[in-house]
Order: structure tokens, then sequence, then C-alpha cells
């Protein structure tokens, strides 16, 4: 990622920063755990109800915009693959960046 792509505030002042904001809490909440990586649902079963989104799908675009800002790393998730099929699925495990 180039200096010029990192922009690690950007979460802050887009139209869905309450999402944002939420999901960068329970990784730091994460952290004083000690629980390095993230799975999208574990993100998502994390999140305050009130603020949840209905659709799981909308935590894992927020993951996914928050790797692209550099606050969080995704990194391909292969611990529950059981099929050839499994092992080609798009999945990920996130945490958060160093300095984060």
């Amino acid at each position: 990622m180039a200096s010029s792509d990192y922009t690690p505030f950007a979460h802050l002042i887009t139209p869905h920063a309450p999402l944002y904001r939420q999901v960068m809490r329970v990784f730091l909440a994460a952290k004083e755990r000690f629980a390095v990586h993230l799975r999208p649902e574990d993100v998502y079963a994390a999140l305050d109800a009130d603020g949840r989104p209905a659709d799981p799908e909308a935590v894992t675009q927020a993951l996914d915009k928050l790797v692209e800002w550099g606050n969080l790393r995704a990194d391909p998730d292969h611990a529950r693959v059981t099929a050839v099929e499994d092992f080609y699925r798009r999945r990920f495990i996130y945490q958060l960046t160093p300095g984060r």
C-alpha cells in the first residue's frame, strides 16, 4: 500500500461512520483480551444490538473498507476448510494493523 493510499482516519468522516467506529471498538476490545484475529461473524456478534446492521454482509463490507484504508489487515482463513469448495471460497480473518 502506498503512503498516499493510507487513510486510517477515513472511517470517521464517511456516511457509515457509526458502523466503522463500532467495528473498530470491537477490535480494540478483542485486543484487550489478547484476541488477535476476528472473523466477520465474530465482529457481527460483538456489535451492539442497537447499532448492528440487519445484514451481516454489511459488516463484511465495512471490514473490507477498513482494510482498504489501512486500519485492518485481512489474511486468508483456511482454518475451517473441509472441502475443496471451501478452499476457494473468499474467507478472511481480520486483525488490527500496527499502531492501532
